[in-house]
């Protein structure tokens, strides 16, 4: 018994407790002393602290408590051992999560790379569609061009990336039937198809793959198809010219010069007749005398699509004659001016004789360019002799022309 009546700390311990302690070495072993007596007051107040104890049978062995704990001990183990999975789990956890980390990262991988896919083909499938639809639009109709290139005529058209093929259209304006021309290609010979002069209608299309695809018509072109009527082979003689006759030549021009920068020619009218076509060479003579080179070209009619045909070959002609003498010849003694006149169209002479007195006096004179009326002073050359007669020849040139018969003057 404590003083002030409380327990101390040895005697407050229920006895079936000092007793486990007692067989577990933690409390050196006692002899049991008879209970004390206590009051009901004391008992009272211990009686708080044995219910916060678990209680224990009081029957029960001491061996059965320390089997007990011994129960107590091999549970703790058990405790502890089955602890030890789950620590070894959770050990684990880690490498499941790198696991599962790796795996995220495979998965993420795999969804751009599939992203990736799809939007190739999705790109790809739009250009598909583009393509199909572009493939299907109705080409633009084209523009057509006729030209010619070593005497020969084309067909052209741009080239269209498009286009399986071309083809082209032709028929002659008014007549017959319109001729198709497919074609590989964008340009073509049109000779074939031109059967005979005239005008022709032409346009074309850029054929697709499908009707839809096709173009329009192009405009049309008008093409003026002409022919070259054929050159005249010519073949001379002493007074004449002669040719075949050229089919669809409605006239012939003989060309014998050039004047003033134009060429000069004679009309020769063309019949129907299948002889020879002849021409007169008294018709150059009536030109004057001279030397000449003549050409032969046929001529179509006008608004026809026959053109000219290219000069014939050379024909060299001279015409050789006596001058003729000049007219209206006048002189006048109070002035001492003679004058006279002359066929511009037949004279080429551009000196004339002039003798005074049954040839007393004789003089060339020489003009510059010819005209109609000639004006000569004749002071100079007479000024101390009395004038009787005057006569004037036209001087020839000794090849082509001999010197005219001479012309007396009259006297004012």
């Amino acid at each position: 018994m404590a003083e002030n009546n409380k327990p101390t700390n040895k005697a407050s311990m229920p006895e079936h407790i000092r007793k486990m302690f007692e067989a577990k070495g933690m409390l050196p072993k006692q002899d049991t002393p008879a209970p004390p007596v206590q009051n009901s007051e004391q008992n009272k107040q211990l009686e708080p602290e044995v219910q916060e104890v678990e209680p224990v049978d009081q029957t029960q062995p001491v061996e059965d408590v320390e089997v007990q704990d011994n129960n107590q001990e091999e549970n703790a183990e058990l405790e502890t051992t089955s602890e030890k999975p789950k620590k070894i789990k959770k050990e684990k956890q880690p490498k499941e999560k790198k696991e599962k980390t790796k795996m995220s990262k495979k998965k993420k991988k795999l969804i751009l790379i599939l992203s990736a896919v799809a939007l190739v083909v999705a790109v790809a499938l739009v250009f598909v569609i583009m393509y199909i639809v572009d493939i299907n639009k109705k080409m633009e109709a084209p523009v057509v061009s006729v030209y010619n290139i070593s005497n020969e005529t084309r067909l052209y058209v741009e080239k269209n990336d498009r286009a399986v093929s071309y083809e082209f259209y032709i028929k002659k304006k008014g007549v017959g039937k319109t001729t198709s021309i497919p074609s590989s290609s964008n340009e073509i010979s049109l000779q074939a198809y031109l059967k005979e002069p005239g005008s022709y209608e032409i346009y074309a299309k850029y054929i697709g793959i499908n009707d839809n695809a096709t173009s329009n018509a192009s405009k049309t072109v008008v093409y003026e198809n002409y022919e070259k009527l054929s050159t005249p082979v010519v073949t001379k003689n002493a007074t004449t010219l002669a040719w075949t006759p050229v089919s669809h030549a409605q006239k012939y021009y003989v060309y014998y010069g050039v004047k003033d920068g134009q060429a000069q020619y004679l009309e020769v009218q063309a019949s129907s007749s299948t002889e020879n076509v002849v021409f007169n060479l008294s018709e150059i003579d009536k030109l004057g005398a001279g030397a000449y080179t003549l050409y032969v070209m046929a001529v179509g009619a006008e608004n026809s699509y026959y053109s000219s045909s290219e000069l014939s070959s050379a024909i060299s002609y001279v015409y050789s004659t006596k001058l003729i003498a000049p007219t209206n010849v006048v002189y006048n003694a109070s002035s001492h001016i003679l004058t006279f006149s002359i066929d511009t169209t037949k004279v080429y002479s551009q000196s004339f004789l002039i003798s005074v007195n049954n040839g007393q006096i004789n003089f060339e004179f020489d003009i510059n360019e010819i005209s109609q009326t000639i004006v000569v002073d004749m002071l100079p050359f007479v000024s101390s002799t009395t004038i009787s007669s005057i006569t004037v020849a036209s001087v020839g040139d000794g090849t082509y022309t001999t010197n005219s018969d001479a012309s007396s003057a009259t006297f004012a």
